[in-house]
């Protein structure tokens, strides 16, 4: 099962970085060097990591592995795991492999980055690593298994289970009973929210500023940082474009006016010279959505449906990871999907929550069997370039219905999906 991706190791890591690993590894001395944050639920923790300085490590370090120990007491269960890597690694285009590994049956998780010749760690400097994002029955123990880096084609070990005592508690659960907007029902989304990433974009107020709305946006996971959450019981299907919509729409005419920073927020100033409010906004091929007080939103929104904004305020659509999860939001009108989807010549299932189902599923009084190993990245060498680039093609995707065949645990399925 899972167990397979393990394969994925930091040997694969060097390989990609172009490095040679000699079959002694030196040694180093562990020191200090994870650190623990509270996320932003009580299942979340923010991992950032300090390396520190060795003689014996001598040049950049292109690589590194971190494995954490994720323990629950006798008796309790691991449901689910995820991590989101930190933009300062998914956003430097020469670091070619930021991916992690979860170990079932151990409940090991292993963090792979790689750099492509460049350092993607430095001496005596912080690296926020990402987000790890828990669902367990009871409370989990995180705490540091292994810690490996490359430098200059050697492997050092910087810390092994037991050398580095620190640990951090995370809640199996993401309530907070202080927190009333934190839904006991499980009808809102998992916003994924990064507390690193801002309220607003970034940068100036030029026009063709790529860090103001409807600028550059990523598309996978750690994204926005929440939108107002109010719902609305709005019953029109749209409104002239000087004014706004009231909700996303195909063939939209696009909403004349400009963008404008204020403080820490983005407002839109229609071409009447007032400022949208309350409303949906189309701009160059994008939707907003601007609330009640003028003000630019991010992260998931509801009204009705949900919808998810992200940093640059602009809407998502198609398939987006948040925090290790799964969700689909409708590729027109961009309502977060839940139920039955084929997609790709196959079935995916979206709970109510809009999480994408894997493994055993009871739909209408019926088992379903989704699959729950993520697909393993493979290296491959581009014939006509010689560079290394990773595939998943031929492998089952992640999350997919299986139907009429056996299921890794040996139970059979029908057509449908159902087993028998």
């Amino acid at each position: 099962m899972i167990k397979k991706r393990l394969k994925y190791s930091i040997a694969v890591c060097l390989t990609a970085a172009a490095v040679f690993i000699p079959q002694l590894a030196a040694r180093a001395d562990a020191g200090d060097i994870i650190n623990w944050k509270k996320g932003n639920k009580n299942n979340q923790v923010s991992i950032s990591m300090n390396m520190p300085k060795d003689k014996d490590i001598n040049g950049d370090m292109t690589a590194f592995e971190i494995g954490l120990s994720l323990d629950v007491q006798e008796g309790g269960s691991i449901k689910e795991a995820g991590f989101a890597f930190d933009s300062g690694i998914t956003g430097v285009s020469d670091i070619t492999i930021h991916d992690y590994v979860f170990n079932e049956e151990d409940s090991v998780m292993s963090l792979f980055v790689a750099g492509n010749d460049v350092a993607v760690v430095k001496p005596e400097q912080e690296l926020r690593v990402g987000m790890l994002t828990v669902q367990a029955d009871q409370d989990v123990v995180v705490s540091v298994k292994k810690i490996e880096v490359v430098a200059d084609g050697e492997l050092f070990t910087l810390a092994q289970e037991g050398d580095q005592k620190s640990s951090y508690i995370v809640s199996g659960s993401e309530k907070n009973p202080d927190d009333e907007n934190k839904p006991d029902d499980g009808n809102k989304p998992d916003d994924g929210n990064n507390p690193d990433d801002g309220n607003k974009p970034s940068g100036g107020n030029t026009p063709d500023d790529d860090n103001k709305p409807g600028g550059d946006d990523s598309s996978n996971g750690g994204g926005g940082s929440g939108g107002s959450g109010n719902s609305s019981s709005r019953s029109r299907s749209g409104m002239p474009s000087g004014s706004g919509y009231i909700e996303p729409q195909a063939n939209a005419t696009e909403t004349a006016g400009t963008w404008e920073q204020q403080g820490t927020t983005w407002k839109f100033k229609l071409s009447s010279g007032s400022y949208a409010a309350d409303c949906w906004i189309f701009v160059k091929g994008e939707w907003y959505h601007i609330n009640k007080d003028g003000n630019m939103d991010t992260g998931w929104y509801q009204q009705g449906s949900w919808y998810y904004l992200g940093t640059s305020g602009a809407m998502k659509k198609g398939w987006l990871e948040l925090s290790g999860i799964w969700y689909h939001l409708d590729g027109t009108n961009g309502k977060m999907s839940t139920g039955w989807l084929w997609d790709g010549g196959t079935w995916y299932y979206l709970l109510p929550s809009g999480a994408m189902g894997i493994d055993w599923q009871m739909i209408n009084e019926k088992w379903y069997y989704l699959n729950p190993v993520r697909p393993t990245p493979v290296l491959i060498k581009d014939e006509a370039t010689g560079a290394m680039t990773q595939t998943t093609a031929g492998q089952r995707p992640y999350g997919s219905m299986y139907q009429s065949e056996k299921t890794p645990d040996g139970h059979d399925v029908d057509e449908n999906g159902a087993m028998k």
